[in-house]
């Protein structure tokens, strides 16, 4: 069995406690049947990780393996869990004491994907070992010679595969936890709100002591001589309410309830509420999101939204894997003839970063 170590595994930290880590497997290696490396995360601990993909059977075996110091730790499978706010105070001191000890160094949640292809979530099978045996190709990139590829066994021939590994670290103390929910019933629950939002037939509250801190448009807002300083009311007529609700709930909670759940409908509008009203954090989150969530499916449309509202590093992911594509693929999401005479920097973008990566040394 062949494997390829010379393609590095790229570590990018997308926001704190969220890495993407990339790495290319070449054309040119043509009897490669397992792809085995070690990256580093930097600044966590244990810092070290290695991967293995092994080509069985038209499919991957994907493992991830913290470094040894991590698993000393425990010896017990333990199920990866996602704290929510308001969660923990099932749980006794004891119990959440050890589960935090066990968990407090390692991944949350561990995802990989392949070719932009959809998300594949890595099952913890034992504390800082992550597993999946059936990790399929995306289809949708380079069909015309995906029969050859899967035929002949060589599923890279005519086009490299990118692999893209995505790390997430949910790391708050419980008192953390604690506080943010007393900030989040203060609002939930209406209670002690000075200022009133207008949102077509319906108002809701808020603090502004807490939306000052939050955001510099408030801020600037209810403190300087304007109208919503004296009235304390502010009319919402440019957001939709259900997005002006997930941004009022960031403020307070630092989490968007229905985010992840809705990415597609409302990660867009969501962040450029969070950019309207400077919630920076709230606009990495989403433009993290939609980073993670980038396929050939979607890329086009997303490089063409992103490039309008100057979403710089949401533009430059999703240009990447555009031009990773073949062209016919790309093509068959929008029609690029009709998008050069719109926006035809654009599409030079595209022709440019092709080149580049079919030709390496152009960057030097």
């Amino acid at each position: 069995m062949g494997s390829q170590v010379s393609q590095p595994v790229i570590v990018e930290q997308v926001r704190p406690g969220l890495y993407c880590c990339r790495w290319r497997m070449a054309e040119s290696v043509r009897d490669f049947r397992c792809y085995a490396n070690a990256f580093k995360l930097r600044g966590r601990r244990p810092n070290s990780y290695s991967i293995t993909a092994t080509w069985i059977e038209k499919k991957y075996t994907v493992i991830v393996e913290a470094s040894r110091e991590s698993v000393q730790k425990s010896s017990q499978p333990e199920t990866a869990k996602l704290f929510s706010i308001g969660e923990d105070e099932l749980d006794t001191d004891a119990t959440l004491s050890a589960r935090e000890e066990k968990r407090r160094d390692l991944p949350q949640s561990v995802w990989i994907s392949y070719g932009g292809g959809q998300n594949q979530i890595l099952p913890e099978l034992a504390p800082g070992v992550w597993r999946t045996n059936d990790f399929h190709f995306n289809t949708s990139l380079g069909q015309r010679s995906l029969p050859y590829r899967v035929m002949t066994g060589r599923p890279w021939a005519g086009c490299g595969l990118t692999f893209r590994l995505w790390m997430d670290f949910q790391t708050t103390s419980r008192g953390e936890r604690t506080a943010l929910r007393h900030f989040s019933d203060a609002f939930n629950n209406q209670s002690y709100c000075d200022v009133q939002f207008e949102l077509g037939s319906e108002t809701i509250g808020a603090h502004v002591a807490v939306l000052s801190a939050r955001s510099s448009v408030f801020s600037a807002m209810f403190h300087n001589d304007m109208q919503e300083s004296n009235t304390r009311r502010v009319v919402i007529s440019d957001i939709e309410p259900p997005i002006f609700k997930q941004l009022l709930h960031y403020m307070y909670a630092g989490k968007a309830p229905d985010l992840q759940l809705l990415a597609d409908e409302m990660a867009q509008p969501l962040l450029l509420a969070a950019d309207k009203y400077d919630v920076q954090d709230l606009k990495d989150e989403c433009q993290a999101l939609m980073r993670s969530r980038l396929t050939v499916d979607n890329a086009f449309d997303i490089l063409v939204w992103a490039h309008y509202h100057s979403v710089t590093r949401l533009a430059e992911a999703a240009l990447t894997l555009v031009a990773e594509c073949d062209e016919e693929t790309c093509a068959a999401q929008s029609d690029l003839e009709e998008m050069n005479k719109v926006c035809p920097e654009l599409c030079n973008l595209i022709a440019n970063k092709r080149t580049l990566m079919n030709n390496p040394s152009l960057c030097l």
